[in-house]
């Protein structure tokens, strides 16, 4: 009879401590799940904001200097006694593209065609070209200030059939003051050495950003062997439907993020194979899969306890488990919780690099965006100023990268001595930084600038004559959004910058 009890008792036990278990075993899966969900989402967003800057910071940034450069030729085709004579030595039109072949480093070669029909090639080179007109490069039916941007094409040898070598073009159509078309001007852009600017992007997991046309032609990409000779798959490119989304490949194996730049039409793209992207996912799962095996072996433990010491069952657990080593147990649970703890912060981490720029240490773009849209929901009046460092190309060119690093180091750190309540600072990109004044006047926020610009200008510096200045433009708004808001910043950027830089303008078509 007694047996029988014993009997009873344990199976009894048994069926408690597996119902106990369920619980556990549900929490576990529920948790892991929860888990792999979020760490997902943090790659996948951490490589769609990393393709969006891309585009917004690095390809903007070129085309806006391409732009400029055309808009400078089509402003001396507007003048009262321009003529496009294309085979003068001299001429402004002609020697403004010498210039800018000779100082920028995006430019290969021009392309110069008039209304006459005569073409001509700068730097003169090999290339047969008998109908200038067929080529790709060629704008037949751009607008006014329209500038057309090519697939990737072949260049034709000397004896005008296709090399195998491939180049991106820019061209636009030029006009005289009574808007008749004069000619065209096109220039071969230097794709490698755009593609260096790549290089100072910060992409996450070890991944690497690269930009493709509609074709699928690599035509920015850190490695220069693929660099206009290869293609991503086919099947990619109908995917890219959206101005910016991601999928996965099956074929590859492949997470591609991408980011399209509307005009011209080319496709950011970061990609990360699966195997890295699961070694990723799953190394912050670690701590979890421990804490489970520590609580299965821990229960187990305290199962075969409970076994051992049927008798005593109640009174132990009454007792806290008398029979349990509580500070052994106790030591192991606090080192899981410290590694939780670790992977939170490190989680938190990865977070705030995301908003943060890495050289100056400012706010990002991206926080730019998410702070406008907040102070926007909250009513507040937002004065918004936009900051270019002056000459910022030439120190580079002269003094090399690291100083022009140490330079943007150097303003981030004087922004943030000068940064009080209710001013908020942040990179842009390239050498362009913004800042936003909440709640203050127009006189408030001028003072703030001028007073920042004369502490930059008074700057000693240890390379012989370097002066660093900046150039501003300040505007309120009154409805628009942060685009429409930027660019009228920006109108009063260009004026500071055309009345001899060093200096801070207001954009004043609102209300005081």
């Amino acid at each position: 009879m007694l047996l029988y009890k014993k009997n009873a008792l344990g199976k009894l036990l048994n069926l408690v401590l597996f119902i106990m278990f369920i619980p556990f075993l549900m929490l576990c899966g529920w948790f892991y799940y929860e888990s792999k969900i979020k760490m997902t989402s943090v790659v996948h967003e951490s490589l769609r904001y990393t393709a969006h800057n891309t585009t917004h910071q690095s390809i903007k940034t070129y085309l806006r200097s391409i732009d400029e450069s055309f808009q400078r030729i089509q402003s001396l085709a507007l003048r009262k006694d321009s003529q496009f004579n294309i085979n003068d030595r001299g001429g402004p039109i002609v020697n403004v593209v010498h210039e800018f072949l000779n100082a920028h480093d995006l430019f290969l070669n021009a392309m110069l065609y008039n209304s006459d029909g005569e073409f001509r090639v700068i730097p003169e080179h090999l290339s047969k070209i008998k109908t200038p007109t067929d080529r790709p490069w060629f704008p037949h039916n751009t607008r006014e200030g329209e500038i057309f941007h090519t697939l990737a094409y072949n260049v034709l040898d000397a004896e005008g059939n296709e090399s195998g070598e491939k180049r991106v073009a820019a061209a636009m159509n030029l006009f005289d003051i009574n808007r008749n078309k004069i000619g065209s001007v096109a220039f071969d852009l230097d794709m490698a050495s755009i593609s260096l600017g790549l290089k100072n992007i910060q992409s996450p997991y070890n991944s690497s950003p690269f930009v493709v046309d509609r074709n699928g032609t690599y035509i920015l990409h850190e490695n220069p062997r693929k660099l206009l000779r290869e293609s991503v798959p086919t099947h990619w490119m109908p995917k890219f439907h959206d101005v910016s989304g991601f999928f996965y490949d099956d074929v590859t194996e492949m997470h591609v993020h991408y980011s399209i730049n509307p005009n011209p039409e080319w496709i950011t793209i970061i990609t990360l194979h699966n195997d890295e992207f699961k070694r990723i996912v799953n190394s912050s799962l670690n701590a979890l899969i421990f804490i489970a095996i520590s609580c299965l072996i821990y229960y187990i433990g305290l199962a075969l306890i409970c076994k051992l010491y049927v008798a005593n069952v109640m009174m132990r657990i009454s007792y806290g488990l008398d029979g349990a080593d509580v500070n052994t147990q106790a030591h192991d649970i606090s080192s899981i919780f410290t590694k939780i703890q670790n992977k939170t912060a490190e989680f938190n981490d990865i977070e705030t690099q995301s908003r943060t720029d890495p050289l100056t240490g400012l706010y990002n773009r991206r926080k730019l965006e998410e702070d406008f849209t907040h102070y926007i929901k909250k009513n507040q009046r937002i004065h918004l100023a936009i900051i270019d460092i002056d000459n910022f190309k030439s120190v580079n060119d002269t003094y090399g990268h690291p100083v022009g690093d140490k330079i943007l180091t150097y303003i981030g750190s004087s922004a943030t001595e000068w940064i009080r309540e209710g001013i908020s600072a942040y990179r842009y990109g390239g050498e362009e930084f913004v800042i936003l004044f909440l709640d203050m006047d127009e006189t408030q926020a001028l003072e703030y600038l001028n007073q920042w610009r004369q502490k930059v200008s008074e700057r000693e510096w240890r390379e012989a004559d370097l002066v660093l200045t900046f150039s501003c433009g300040l505007t309120c708004r009154i409805d628009e959004d942060l685009h429409a808001l930027v660019e009228k910043a920006d109108i009063a950027l260009y004026e500071a910058k055309q009345a001899g830089k060093n200096r801070v303008i207001v954009h004043r078509e609102f209300p005081h």
